[in-house]
């Protein structure tokens, strides 16, 4: 039971610092464009190689977390991957959320406890 828990948090924590590592990458290289010079600054920027291995780390506690836990669980779990990415772009990035992202988290957070009280 510990170790799912722990793997919970792993597959959302991991996952979130992998999409705020993507955004750091994007701030920090320019504007999107189809080249080389774009696609080889990304591939060679730490924060898109620290984005990866976070990345990897979400994929096997995911994987893992599969394999112990029913779907709609395991699922229901990573719902809070982009709660959390949202949340450290407001705090890291000092990106805005509105009141109305604010009242998804609350409606998501109930969804969530429904279906793991129905487990």
């Amino acid at each position: 039971m510990l170790l799912n828990v722990v793997l919970s948090a792993f597959t959302v924590v991991f996952g979130a610092l992998s999409q705020l590592f993507y955004k750091i990458t994007l701030n920090s290289v320019g504007k999107f464009s189809f080249t080389w010079e774009f696609f080889i600054n990304v591939l060679t920027s730490r924060s898109f190689i620290l984005a990866i291995v976070f990345l990897l780390v979400q994929f096997v506690s995911w994987f893992y977390l599969l394999s112990r836990l029913p779907i709609n669980v395991a699922t229901s779990i990573s719902i809070f991957v982009p709660v959390f990415s949202i949340i450290g772009g407001w705090h890291f990035l000092g990106e805005p959320i509105p009141v109305l992202r604010w009242i998804g988290f609350v409606v998501m957070l109930c969804g969530f406890l429904l279906v793991i009280k129905t487990v």
